[in-house]
């Protein structure tokens, strides 16, 4: 009797056991391609309740979604989507396939056909889908009168790989065409390579707090123009080109890998434009380095991957060099979510009229 007491005990606590360890390791089985759990799991991330509500989500999901979000960061996985209380495996299948399928109001139809219409005038020239389809990582490339900085991620999990400035203060009051076009040979060398080069249309937009110019506006349009084409004929710079190449000129057509993001566009996504005089971007850009999981309800942009090291360095620069390096970043974030992933959030916000009237 006893032993038979004690075989029932035993055969309680195993199961007892295996249920704690299926809790702990939540598992989502789902029949969605990589591609299409990466938009999910990014809608989620990066949308507000105005945003989540477009997909027929119901609004005290979306607050508990939200309420998690603000607690515990941005979702790495859709099964840690499922730790959120009340939501189930057939919740999510229903939320997924709503989002999937752009199960959305007629309202958000109207919405997405214009921010359809703002992509188109939003880069220059147009991306090949090939080039888009291939593209590993991108490289945001910002000039300013007192230096130029850029800032390299990746496409597959938005790290950021590469982060750094050139500052033109130690340079010559006056420059000549062919001192430019040293500046830019000396520019490139220092520039990482990757699959597509963005900078950022010319404005007269720039923080207010900036120094006196030490490149004048005709110098950095000569500056960017030599720079483009360098990156373009640069075997280490356009992967298009191969070393069994003998020649650069002897190649008929060379493929573009430099684009243009229209100017202010940054500005506008991380709200810093005030009339048409852009403010400091430190703030914004601290903030999306330190991701804590409350930014993206501000600004709607994918979350990004910052190592110590770089976050260090940026922490130990100076405001100059800092409002540099913000600039690069911040672009190169609104590239990647307005031409790369298409982020609906992201198009949402810039071509709102609110901001359309700031931009």
């Amino acid at each position: 009797m006893l032993q038979r007491a004690l075989k029932v005990f035993l055969e309680v606590k195993n199961i007892g056991r295996y249920s704690i360890n299926a809790l702990d390791s939540i598992e989502f089985k789902t029949n969605l391609t990589v591609e299409e759990q990466s938009k999910v799991l990014n809608i989620l991330n990066v949308s507000g309740k105005p945003e989540l509500s477009r997909y027929s989500i119901p609004q005290n999901r979306i607050k508990d979604i939200v309420k998690w979000k603000n607690k515990n960061g941005p979702f790495k996985s859709l099964a840690e989507v499922l730790e959120v209380d009340g939501l189930s495996q057939h919740i999510l299948e229903q939320m997924c396939d709503n989002i999937i399928n752009n199960d959305c109001s007629s309202e958000v139809e109207i919405s997405n056909s214009r921010s359809a219409r703002t992509f188109k005038r939003l880069i220059t020239p147009p991306i090949p889908i090939k080039l888009l389809n291939d593209l590993g990582t991108a490289l945001g490339v910002y000039f300013s009168p007192v230096g130029m900085s850029w800032a390299k991620i990746s496409k597959e999990d938005n790290y950021l790989l590469n982060w750094g400035f050139y500052s033109f203060c130690s340079l010559p009051k006056t420059m000549l065409s062919n001192d430019i076009f040293n500046l830019a040979v000396s520019a490139l060398q220092k520039l990482p390579s990757a699959d597509m080069y963005v900078l950022e249309s010319m404005s007269n937009g720039r923080p207010t707090k900036m120094k006196l110019a030490t490149i004048a506006s005709d110098g950095q349009v000569e500056l960017a123009s030599m720079l483009i084409a360098l990156l373009n004929t640069s075997m280490k710079h356009n992967t298009s080109l191969t070393s069994t190449d003998k020649a650069v000129a002897s190649k008929e057509i060379i493929e573009n890998r430099v684009f243009f993001l229209k100017s202010n566009v940054p500005a506008r996504l991380f709200k810093i434009l005030v009339g048409n005089e852009k403010v400091s971007a430190i703030t914004k850009v601290t903030r999306l380095i330190e991701n804590d999981g409350t930014f993206e309800v501000e600004v709607p942009c994918s979350p990004i991957s910052v190592n110590s090291h770089l976050k260090q360095a940026f922490m130990a620069e100076n405001s100059e060099n800092k409002e540099l390096l913000s600039q690069a970043l911040m672009l190169v974030v609104t590239f990647m979510d307005v031409c790369v992933r298409k982020n609906p959030a992201t198009l949402a916000s810039i071509s709102s009229p609110q901001s359309a009237a700031k931009g």
